[in-house]
């Protein structure tokens, strides 16, 4: 793999020290770190070679005042800098113009590499410090202030910062489900709601001025292409329009398998230095597509759950408070394992809406979402979500529609078909008035005249009273005491 180097015009990127010798022995040449681009470096994931910041303004007079950076004197600090090691290499005595790079008598490089094994870096952007230690009299064992036992004079240091680019995680998981992928649609991951947010390979560790070129398909051409389609995969790869760091995929059109599918994008590190040559490097990218089975409602004819698939019913009463559970619904189809490695312990999401007759959304009915579980049937739950004024909901029967979708894209995974009958009404929810007592304005009450037995204005049998029926009606009790 090939790193960027820009060898012309260094820029001293170090912090400056002027060191004063004893009285009549004058001044040494400043030794200064600088390194090609100002410290900055890309390379892949899983890359080792780095590249050098050199350290320069050297004495290399040939007498015994020569100058020299300090073995293993080069240290890393800042996040992220035990994935990445500092070596210091020869210094140059010659001038060399020929070689590549050129070589500048007076400078010493410091190799930077990424560490092997458990420590290599992740994706990202390390910004680090590097420190040196240089001897200004490495033929002698004293310094400029003539202590023996401390003959590194000098400390130089400079800001390095690495891009590490590639993809974060070993891999993206894609999902899809066969009876509703069409040929051309973006395919999504479990967690990512289609309908706002597709899902994608985010690659980081870009710079502000890298971007990906294109694909390298290593099985068929080394050609950078736009867009990539894996000969028998069921995906094509393309960079995202709106956002040039991420790679969606969309459904081919050939039938969703269960694959993993690997890749490489090229990588321009500088898109803003035409003149100099900047060679591109490839990055190693893998994804897999995971063929899920389609959401379904439970079926009555295999299972005794009640009350299994649509057309719903439910009742409730009108003085029900807000969160109430109406009613309960199986969904079968559920993942419970989504990224092929934890089982059980990331399971699907479901949630659900509630529509009115119109198919219109509606506030007064909702569905309380899941996590499956190790069982892939799934029980959902419609629940009153009450009137924004806190009034209760008028008697009667509410014609609904039931969608329920698993949270792999809305577009991929849904149900919201009818019942046996073939309706998209496949729910009624029954709202019954509340039995309670009748109420008058004020307690009614009858005065009768006590008189002697045998008047003429005795009541008889069957007179009336008065007259309640103002303030009942069929469906109340009547309650009186003599």
């Amino acid at each position: 793999m090939k790193t960027r180097k820009i060898w012309s015009m260094p820029i001293a990127l170090a912090m400056t020290l002027a060191l004063a010798l004893a009285a009549m022995v004058g001044v040494y040449n400043i030794a200064q770190a600088q390194t090609a681009a100002d410290n900055t470096f890309y390379i892949a994931v899983g890359a080792t070679a780095v590249g050098d910041v050199t350290v320069s303004g050297l004495d290399v007079s040939g007498n015994d005042s020569d100058d020299v950076v300090v073995a293993n004197s080069a240290v890393l600090t800042g996040t992220g800098a035990a994935g990445f090691d500092a070596s210091v290499g020869s210094r140059v005595d010659t001038s060399d113009a020929t070689a590549t790079p050129p070589l500048v008598a007076g400078t010493q490089p410091i190799t930077i590499a990424a560490e092997t094994g458990n420590a290599a870096p992740e994706a990202g952007v390390y910004n680090l410090t590097l420190t040196a230690k240089v001897d200004l009299d490495d033929n002698t064992d004293s310094d400029t202030d003539g202590d023996a036992d401390n003959d590194e004079d000098a400390t130089v240091t400079a800001s390095v910062t690495i891009y590490v680019v590639g993809q974060k995680g070993d891999r993206v998981p894609f999902h899809a489900d066969p009876n509703t992928t069409f040929a051309g649609e973006r395919v999504s991951t479990f967690g990512m709601d289609q309908r706002n947010n597709p899902q994608y390979i985010q690659i980081d560790g870009l710079g502000p001025n890298s971007e990906i070129k294109g694909f390298v398909n290593s099985k068929n051409s080394n050609a950078v292409e736009d867009t990539l389609t894996l000969q028998g995969s069921s995906l094509t790869f393309s960079i995202d329009p709106s956002d040039g760091s991420k790679i969606i995929a969309k459904a081919s059109g050939a039938d969703v398998k269960n694959e993993t599918i690997n890749f490489d994008i090229s990588v321009d590190p500088d898109t803003t230095n035409e003149d100099t040559v900047v060679d591109s490097f490839n990055v190693p990218v893998t994804a897999s597509l995971t063929e899920v089975t389609s959401l379904a409602w439970l079926d009555n004819d295999d299972d005794e759950h009640d009350p299994g698939e649509p057309p719903f019913a439910f009742t409730m009463l009108a003085s029900d408070p807000a969160g109430t559970v109406v009613g309960e619904f199986p969904v079968e189809g559920a993942e419970t394992d989504i990224d092929g490695v934890n089982a059980t312990d990331d399971g699907e999401f479901l949630d659900g809406i509630v529509l009115d007759e119109n198919g219109m959304p509606q506030a007064m009915f909702g569905v309380k979402g899941v996590k499956a579980t190790s069982d892939s049937e799934q029980p959902l739950q419609v629940v009153y979500n009450g009137a924004s004024d806190g009034s209760m909901p008028a008697a009667g029967t509410y014609t609904l529609r039931l969608s329920v979708n698993g949270d792999s894209g809305i577009a991929l995974r849904t149900i919201s078909d009818g019942g046996k009958d073939g309706s998209l009404d496949n729910l009624t929810i029954t709202v019954n008035p509340v039995n309670e007592g009748p109420e008058g304005a004020a307690e009614h009450s009858a005065t009768v005249a006590e008189t002697d037995k045998g008047a003429a204005n005795i009541l008889a049998a069957g007179d009336a009273i008065d007259d309640l029926s103002v303030l009942v009606d069929d469906n109340d009790v009547l309650r009186y005491s003599i």
